[in-house]
């Protein structure tokens, strides 16, 4: 869990990529550009959010949620990759 603070642009952009409005592979790369590396650090952060709130790390109900948003995470784009990975 990232204690730094990410930027706006940085935080959609991920969100955005894994929404897939961004495509995939060498095609995204192009888009994001230079964001490329820092968008991805995100959207890999995000899996592996998705992946503990799978394993039970962030707890239950409205626990989990005030805690992934006190941690700076999209409740929405969570949710969304925990039932893609479920």
């Amino acid at each position: 869990m990232s204690k730094e603070k990410i930027d706006v642009f940085t935080e959609l952009a991920a969100i955005d990529v894994i929404a897939g409005k961004y495509g995939n592979g060498e095609s995204r790369r192009k888009a994001l550009g230079m964001y490329y590396d820092q968008v991805n650090d995100r959207v890999l952060e995000y899996y592996r959010v998705a992946h503990d709130v799978i394993a039970g790390k962030w707890g239950e109900g409205w626990n989990r949620q005030l805690a992934l948003s006190g941690a700076g995470y999209d409740m929405e784009t969570v949710e969304r990759l925990v039932k893609e990975l479920s």
